[in-house]
């Protein structure tokens, strides 16, 4: 009874062991144990080779939005980028109205734009990042926000 136990509790500890390393081998747990009263038990685990990467999250800022015309675009992220970030202002036609981009490996840009003299009240901002949806800014020309 007592070489049971001990075989059953070789074999919860193998199965945890398991439960928490990502990869195992097909080796990963092997064991023997010997009939006589003295029970020993060799367990060996092969090493677990795992690697924990967080999913790339960014978020855009925009600010202030409604704006007199002058704002500012924050793209952060929760690890460094592997692409430079890119901003672009685009009018309701379409074309590029202001544009500014940063540089590689980092986890936040900024860029502000002036749009007080531009033509139109409604612009988008597009960034390169996957992730991210093209917002909308409304300009109010000559109103205080």
């Amino acid at each position: 009874m007592k070489n049971l136990y001990a075989a059953l509790a070789g074999v919860i500890t193998c199965l945890l062991m398991m439960a928490v390393t990502t990869t195992v081998s097909a080796q990963g747990c092997s064991g023997s144990s010997s009939q006589n009263s003295d029970y020993s038990s060799s367990w060996q685990s092969a090493p677990a080779t795992y690697s924990v990467v967080s999913p790339l999250r960014v978020t855009t800022t925009i600010g202030p939005n409604p704006t007199s015309g002058v704002f500012t675009v924050k793209i952060a992220a929760n690890r460094q980028l592997s692409y430079a970030p890119k901003i672009e202002v685009l009018g309701l036609d379409g074309r590029v109205v202001a544009a500014a981009e940063g540089a590689a490996d980092q986890k936040e840009f900024e860029a502000s734009f002036d749009l007080r003299n531009a033509r139109g009240n409604v612009f988008f901002v597009r960034t390169n990042c996957e992730q991210c949806r093209p917002q909308k800014v409304v300009v109010n020309a000559g109103t205080q926000f």
